[in-house]
């Protein structure tokens, strides 16, 4: 069972590092190297799923190093009694070691954030203005507007989920004040229409913004 939990760990690591390394790497740096034609749709598809693969990894992480610390503890305590050598011993409670502290380490660093986003649901209230699906019906852009009491200012913002994880949706532009703000879909490339100027916003957005396997722009008057 320990050899099955670490194979396991070893597959959802590689998923994650070749998603980060390679395939978002390389799209996140097409728009500056001229790549702004549609990607084939294989690679597409392969973004959008590696993606979603990315998102659930921190939850099917720590269930495999939980797994792990749990099976390669047993083989520890099972291997004092077959006086296996001092070498295999000392491996399995090395191994078991890491395993529990990486399980830790991933509940210690995504729970707070877990927390605070149903804390901020329960006490705020979000309104929804527009929302719009992508194409290929992966994604969704939302405007909305979160409310918090008298102890926060009215802002909108521009939220993209990759369906069906609400819980990893991204806020990729926030508008201080109750701007118009508009969403269109042209394939995998969100336009994010609003009345602001980009030239006059204190912090103007990356053109593209690339969030998973979509770019989104943002448009204003002077475009």
């Amino acid at each position: 069972m320990a050899k099955v939990a670490w194979v396991a760990v070893s597959v959802l690591i590689g998923v994650g590092a070749l998603y980060f390394l390679l395939l978002f790497q390389w799209h996140a740096d097409r728009p500056a190297h001229g790549g702004n034609a549609p990607i084939t749709p294989v690679l597409s598809a392969a973004l959008d799923y590696l993606f979603a693969a990315w998102l659930s990894l921190p939850l099917l992480l720590f269930a495999a190093l939980f797994f792990a610390a749990v099976a390669t503890c047993r083989a520890f305590f099972a291997s004092r009694t077959m006086a296996l050598g001092r070498v295999r011993r000392g491996a399995h409670a090395s191994a078991g070691l890491i395993a529990a502290l990486g399980a830790f380490a991933i509940a210690a660093l995504n729970l707070p954030s877990l927390l605070a986003g149903s804390a901020r649901a329960a006490l705020c209230e979000t309104t929804t203005f527009e929302q719009s699906v992508s194409p290929n019906g992966r994604y969704q852009a939302s405007v909305i507007q979160v409310d918090c009491g008298a102890v926060s200012n009215f802002n909108r913002q521009v939220i993209v989920t990759r369906i069906p994880f609400a819980w990893a949706s991204q806020s990729i532009m926030f508008f201080n004040g109750e701007p118009t703000v508009h969403l269109l879909w042209n394939g995998r490339l969100l336009i994010i229409h609003g009345q602001e100027s980009p030239k006059r916003m204190p912090h103007p957005p990356p053109d593209p913004m690339v969030w998973g396997g979509i770019m989104a722009r943002y448009v204003g008057p002077e475009n």
